[in-house]
């Protein structure tokens, strides 16, 4: 009987799988690979035990390659993106994710010790001492259940060891001039109190050229800090609290203009760069004087988990606080001139979660989690659209979210390998808005008395209030026909709910609002641990349907348009493997196929270029059925290998590589020829030396190796027809790191 059961997504086209993995061994004898922990089901089970699609990043590989933050992971894992845009942190899974909105929630939902972070800007959250990072594929409606229509990030963090431990480790960016120091101290406090605090702290100067102002722009400083403790408060009774801060400061903006209209260089003197080519400059462009771009962003985390042994039952409480402030000012005609500026545009974000589930014991015929979760949050948003010196557009935005749900799994185990999972979730959220609009005098900031100006909306004062209802259910079929293969097949629902956009310059309920979005979704997979334990194959084949697929376009002058696309559909393969080749030599890798697209969107915003096209006084639409969507590369694949190597006794070396590819895609969701982003592939590598203790390490880590020059967002250029922008990603950068064990 299997140990450990659970849930996931996707379509199924028949199990031909079965045979394809009978790999004869032979007497082949190579090293066991190490056994991968997760928590996806909420158990600690092995992955190759888990009937959804997980990818893992362990806490060593992300230290190891200085992974900083959230989105540099989806460097290494096909089919997730996570990319920051001029108004909120995107994820996507498989193509669907949140666009660029604030009034978005997001379709792939992230947790961090088992706690919800509602907001895109959470991605900023300090990213350190980690012990791994679960992807879950799919909608993931029961377990994880908030707003997981494309799956969930399920994060987790290092507690304190049970015996003590300290180290310090340093870093220095060669290209950027990057400096990083960090540390950890761990251990017992008394024989039933345990403790770690982890600390961080970098800055850089910049790391991209502004050729008008002759200075680097892309500068940062960040501070990160968390405090765990662990207390036996009795034999039965385990409290975990994590306390986290972050205090980052982010300079103006990598962004160029790569494309400039007739218009715009005939008004902007300068401009002689205005392509995205690998072979020239990348001059950026910016506002002068004391207009730079910024943003400040502070944020802090409250978690306490107690779990309660009830004789063979398990009853664990999750209580969440979660709080964050950001403060951007973004430049957005993209020049040199002040002529469009969003200043401030700012966020206050708070919310309190509680959850409780109770587990039942293993190895019974019938097993089971059950729960309920509540979660009550506010957001403050203010956006000030600055038009030249003369004129600002000030919208206040104060949301009040109630989210409740019951939650419940029943793993049937039928025999010794056949295993029924079903599931279900019932989910009631509710959103109450106050947003203000008026327009003011820019210098003065007071009210100028204007209440509608032309393309810039018509001040208002309204009060609008939604609630939204949803069941989601789950059904997984597992066989185990051997300890070392599984095969499953999987049908889950999910629902992300409607909400308000927060930036639209208009209060009708009409034009600002969008529904709730839902998901259905088929899977079918095996997981086999191949050549006595030397390799783990994985394959899952999926198809998703999106109903009401939640869209935000820009339009080109001031405003983003917001609405519910009619469908959309993602179907693809995903295979991933590790080999242990020698005891010294491991090799990874994981390959992508996806068709994500618009299965019906007729009335979509058209392109600039069709806009131009379109007799005066008539709407442009365009029907974008059959369209890839945005974050959905056709192909997308990882190749890693980790080599380590004796050299002497006392001295050992350790190498390792990766090459992560990705095909063309969307960055925008207009389907505008000028913001697709061409495939490309990074290396990545890191060679270190450490003496067989461990107690030190030296290390070089090299990313982006081959100087790839790539964006991860772009757009049209506000109020400037024909001109476009991309927000570049970071060239090559190499880091000579050290690390010190006490």
């Amino acid at each position: 009987m299997k140990k450990y059961k659970g849930s996931s997504a996707s379509k199924m086209q028949g199990v031909v799988l079965a045979s394809a993995f009978v790999i004869p061994t032979y007497g082949y004898s190579a090293p066991v690979l190490e056994e991968v922990i997760v928590t996806a089901q909420k158990r600690a089970e092995s992955l190759q035990d888990v009937p959804i699609s997980v990818a893992a990043v362990g806490g060593e590989k992300i230290e190891d390659n200085f992974i900083t933050s959230l989105d540099q992971i989806s460097e290494y894992l096909p089919n997730v993106t996570i990319a920051d845009s001029t108004s909120a942190e995107q994820i996507f899974i498989r193509g669907i994710g949140s666009g660029a909105n604030e009034g978005f929630e997001q379709s792939v939902g992230t947790y961090v010790d088992g706690i919800y972070y509602g907001r895109g800007r959470s991605a900023k959250t300090g990213f350190l001492d980690m012990a791994r990072v679960e992807v879950l594929k799919g909608p993931q409606g029961v377990l994880f259940g908030k707003n997981t229509i494309a799956g969930a990030i399920n994060i987790s963090t290092r507690n304190p060891s049970d015996e003590f431990e300290a180290a310090v480790n340093v870093g220095y960016e060669i290209e950027h001039k990057e400096k990083t120091i960090g540390g950890v101290i761990s251990g017992p406090l008394t024989d039933t109190l345990k403790a770690r605090l982890a600390v961080r702290s970098s800055e850089h100067d910049g790391w991209m050229e502004n050729t008008y102002l002759n200075e680097s722009t892309g500068e940062s400083e960040e501070i990160a800090a968390r405090l765990t403790t662990v207390w036996d408060a009795s034999e039965n009774l385990e409290l975990v609290t994590k306390i986290q801060y972050t205090d980052l400061e982010l300079g103006d903006r990598a962004a160029q203009l790569t494309k400039c209209s007739s218009a715009m260089q005939a008004a902007v003197a300068g401009i002689d760069n205005c392509q995205f080519d690998d072979e020239t400059t990348m001059a950026l462009t910016s506002p002068s004087g004391e207009n730079h771009g910024y943003e400040n962003y502070d944020s802090l985390s409250v978690g306490v988990t107690a779990n309660w042994d009830l004789g063979e039952y398990t009853l664990t409480s999750v209580t969440g606080y979660t709080e964050l402030s950001s403060e951007q000012a973004l430049e957005l005609d993209f020049t040199h001139q002040d002529n469009l500026s969003a200043d401030p545009r700012n966020e206050e974000f708070e919310s309190y979660s509680q959850e409780l589930r109770i587990t039942s014991p293993l190895g019974e015929t019938f097993e089971y989690i059950s729960g309920l979760y509540y979660e009550q949050s506010d957001l403050y948003r203010t956006n000030a659209f600055n038009l030249s010196n003369s004129l600002t557009r000030i919208g206040d935005n104060w949301q009040e979210g109630v989210s409740a749900a019951i939650f419940g799994s029943v793993d049937w185990n039928i025999n010794e390998s056949v295993t029924l999972t079903l599931g279900g979730r019932y989910t009631e959220d509710k959103k109450d808005l106050h947003k203000v609009m008026f327009f003011a005098n820019s210098k003065t900031r007071t009210p100028s008395g204007a209440t509608t100006v032309p393309g810039l909306g018509t001040a208002h004062d309204v009060n609008h209030s939604r609630t939204d209802k949803e069941f989601s259910p789950t059904l997984t079929v597992e066989w185990n026909p051997s300890d070392d293969h599984m095969y499953y097949f999987n049908y889950s629902e999910g629902f992300k709910a409607g909400g308000y956009d927060l930036a639209s310059a208009s209060g009708d309920e009409d034009e600002i609002e969008f529904d709730p979005e839902t998901a259905k979704s088929f899977e079918v997979g095996t997981k086999a641990t191949l050549l006595n334990g030397a390799m783990e194959l994985n394959v899952a084949i999926f198809h998703s349907t999106f109903s009401d697929l939640q869209v935000s376009t820009f339009d080109g002058n001031y405003a983003l348009l917001v609405g519910n696309a009619a469908e959309a559909v993602a179907d693809g393969v995903e295979l991933d493997f590790r080999l242990a080749v020698t005891d010294s030599l491991t090799l990874t890798g994981a390959f992508a196929y996806l068709k994500a697209e618009y299965d019906s969107y007729e009335a979509a915003q058209c392109t600039a270029d069709q806009t131009a096209a379109t007799p005066a006084g008539t709407t442009c639409t365009q029907d974008l059925s059959g369209e890839m969507l945005t974050f959905a590369p056709e192909q997308s694949a990882n190749l890693g290998l980790v080599y380590t190597r004796d050299l002497s006794d006392s001295l050992k070396m350790r190498f390792s590589t990766d090459v992560n590819y990705t095909s063309e895609y969307w960055v925008a969701g207009d389907a505008d020829p000028n913001v697709l982003e061409d495939g490309y592939a990074k290396v990545n590598s890191l060679i270190a030396l450490a003496p067989m203790d461990e107690q030190w390490e030296v290390s070089i880590v090299a990313k982006n190796l081959t100087d790839e020059k790539t964006s991860h967002w772009g757009n049209d250029v506000p109020a400037s027809a024909g001109s476009y922008y991309k927000y570049l990603d970071r060239t090559r950068n190499i880091t000579f790191a050290a690390k010190y064990n006490f």
